[in-house]
């Protein structure tokens, strides 16, 4: 029925519920490679295919078994499935009966089986699965379909490791979360200051010429004022017993003790014979 079976060797010929499911990792598909080697196909599990129009036919089941049939060199056996059947649940059975999917597998096969937006309901003219159908027939929980989805629209990468099964989802949620930064570079010590030259101390071995005072002129004019002269008339009185002193037209009489008259010297000109 299907001679020219290789032509579904071609992605195009995949049907999408088959795209979403990782493929076998290198040892065991080498190890599948080498038991059809020894052993042949064996009919008890065929390539199963799901008719999307009278002339064509999609993989549904067993892409990885068709490459491995055609590295052996070996024909391997085909099935339709019939109308009627569930392809999502089916399919998933499948796969989990046949593999050991881990919680991040089954998030990554839920997210893209669920082809409808949150709170979306199927309906004619949009079938599709919701994230609610997915999670039921995945087993994953709606917070880890959420956190795979979070993850890939970060970092494909990492959510493609998860997809195969190199890394779980928690892992790859932690990979995710930014590192710290880096601390703060230290800023540089201030350049040093320029001197002063009127803040510098005092070098007190410094010899440092003191200007002068600078005396105000007085004002009007700059002649130097007259002589001016002082009359006055000294005598002993001997009742007191002091020198008596008349400075100009003052009419106060000045007393003085005989020592205070002596420290006056020659300038009062004091009489002071008659005290002797």
């Amino acid at each position: 029925m299907f001679e020219n079976w290789h032509e579904f060797l071609d992605d195009a010929k995949l049907h999408e519920l088959c795209k979403i499911f990782p493929p076998m990792n290198e040892e065991e598909y080498d190890g599948l490679v080498a038991s059809m080697k020894k052993v042949g196909y064996l009919s008890s599990d065929p390539i199963t295919l799901v008719q999307v129009n009278e002339e064509e036919y999609q993989i549904l089941d067993g892409r990885n078994r068709l490459m491995a049939a055609a590295d052996a060199g070996v024909t391997p056996d085909f099935v339709v499935i019939g109308d009627g059947i569930d392809l999502h649940s089916w399919v998933m059975a499948r796969n989990t009966e046949r593999r050991m999917l881990s919680a991040g597998q089954r998030a990554a096969i839920a997210s893209k089986m669920a082809t409808l937006k949150s709170g979306s309901v199927p309906s004619k003219n949009n079938p599709g699965t919701t994230v609610a159908e997915a999670a039921s027939v995945t087993g994953a929980s709606a917070t880890s379909i959420a956190k795979y989805r979070h993850l890939e629209a970060q970092d494909d990468g990492l959510a493609e490791k998860v997809a195969l099964g190199e890394m779980s989802l928690n892992q790859a949620i932690t990979a995710l979360k930014p590192a710290k930064p880096d601390p703060a570079p230290a800023k540089p010590d201030p350049a040093p200051a320029e001197p002063d030259p009127d803040n510098e101390p005092l070098d007190l071995d410094e010899e440092v010429e003191t200007p002068a005072p600078v005396v105000p002129e007085p004002a009007g004019s700059l002649q130097p004022p007259a002589e001016r002269t002082i009359e006055y008339t000294a005598w002993w009185d001997p009742g007191l017993g002091k020198v008596c002193v008349r400075m100009g037209d003052e009419k106060a009489v000045w007393n003085l003790r005989k020592d205070t008259a002596l420290a006056l010297s020659d300038a009062l000109n004091l009489a002071l014979g008659e005290a002797g």
